[in-house]
């Protein structure tokens, strides 16, 4: 399929005169990788009225861009021929990858907050904490595995006093 026409704006955005669209194929804006799959497209629907899809185009200086196409069916100077409404979204696609790519991370963050929910067995006696495959550890392990606090040690006052009679702790 030639370009029988072009605008001013596909001039400007791809980078080629009006004269060498003129003297292009479709396949001419696709990089080589595009190709059988365009082929394939058209064998299968050339004889659709409307069509609309992505494809890939290359510009004039080899970079690539990514286009949402609308194309309708017409006569042109009697030919059977398709008007094709190209837009460039190749920013909002990179918009939509980063922001997938952002998704993504932030579950992966959410999967990996450690939160401690629901009941939680403890020992009425020695204060150990039962985790789920039933091993009893002390609190400050578990609490340290299970969630995001670091623990500083000291000894209460009640302790102290267990530990050295008549003891008192300042401040």
């Amino acid at each position: 399929m030639r370009f029988l026409a072009v605008n001013h704006a596909a001039v400007e955005r791809y980078g080629y005169s009006r004269n060498e669209f003129l003297a292009m194929t479709i396949c001419d804006l696709r990089p080589p990788e595009e190709i059988p799959k365009l082929l394939r497209f058209l064998e299968a629907s050339h004889h659709e009225p409307k069509l609309s899809g992505q494809w890939i185009h290359r510009l004039k200086d080899g970079s690539q861009i990514c286009v949402a196409f609308t194309s309708h069916s017409i006569e042109l100077q009697g030919r059977r021929a398709r008007l094709v409404i190209n837009e460039d979204i190749t920013e909002r696609k990179r918009a939509e990858e980063e922001k997938e790519k952002l998704i993504l991370e932030l579950q992966e963050a959410l999967a990996n907050i450690k939160a401690l929910r629901g009941l939680l067995p403890i020992c009425a006696y020695c204060k150990k904490i039962r985790d789920d495959q039933g091993y009893w550890n002390q609190v400050d392990l578990y609490l340290r595995e299970h969630s995001e606090v670091e623990f500083t040690h000291g000894v209460c006052p009640d302790c102290i006093n267990k530990i050295v009679p008549g003891a008192r702790l300042e401040g």
